[in-house]
């Protein structure tokens, strides 16, 4: 569906973010992209959003390559959805009802189809009690869901997620990985960064690893994982 065709990318201060790196993400399937902090799997997260634009390579949506005209740009959005590592980045209105009906008000749905989308949303993910909670009441968790909902209320065809269980406590962590699973059984694809290996083996399809701005490999889970060369690389000892 979406692919990372050796992309460059420098930030403004001349730090090389990207080099050359090739990413594959397929229709339906939950990928785990590893890395260590500063591997560049948030920055190549911003160009599979069209945040960020390419120094050099590409970005190809259905085998073709990305506009970045403002109409293109918010289809491309719609079919794809980000969750940021922390939530507090992506919950801006008063109550949570407001917040999750932001995205589909914005794509320009009319009131009865984004409210739709909203009950939707907060059913999936269990939060119905929280519609009319202030924001900021709310704990690190649920933002974390609410941030979701948001997400969901525009039916992504693919889900980006930024280290997704980071700050989550155990049952958080399986609230959010069952409504995550029951969303890829709808046919959802789910793209996750994290550094948790054993989340990427019982959980992914299949594995990406960055280092250095690259992607040096993908493929199946157990390959990439029983690699013991890479799996040194990232830094765990045992796996």
């Amino acid at each position: 569906m979406l692919e990372v065709r050796g992309v460059g990318y420098s930030h403004d201060h001349g730090v090389v973010a990207l080099r050359n790196a090739n990413l594959a993400v397929k229709r339906g399937v939950r990928t785990a992209l590893l890395g260590n902090n500063g591997a560049g799997k948030t920055t190549l997260f911003l160009h599979l959003l069209g945040i960020l634009r390419p120094s050099c390579g590409e970005i190809l949506l259905d085998g073709r390559p990305v506009e970045y005209g403002r109409k293109f740009v918010g289809k491309w959005r719609q079919r794809v959805g980000m969750l940021l590592q922390d939530p507090e980045d992506q919950l801006f209105s008063a109550n949570v009802e407001q917040d999750v009906s932001f995205g589909p008000l914005a794509a320009g749905m009319d009131e009865q189809q984004a409210r739709e989308r909203v009950d939707q949303a907060l059913e999936a993910l269990g939060i119905e009690e929280l519609r009319h909670r202030p924001v900021h009441l709310l704990s690190h968790g649920q933002k974390k869901r609410v941030a979701l909902a948001g997400v969901l209320a525009l039916s992504p065809e693919l889900l980006i997620l930024d280290e997704p269980t980071a700050g989550l406590d155990h049952p958080g962590q399986r609230q959010l990985l069952a409504a995550l699973h029951e969303l890829h059984c709808q046919g959802t694809g789910i793209l996750f960064s994290t550094h948790d290996i054993h989340l990427a083996r019982s959980w992914a399809d299949e594995v990406a690893v960055m280092d250095q701005g690259t992607v040096i490999c993908q493929g199946p889970v157990d390959k990439v994982l029983n690699d013991p060369l890479l799996m040194q690389l990232l830094g765990y000892d045992e796996f």
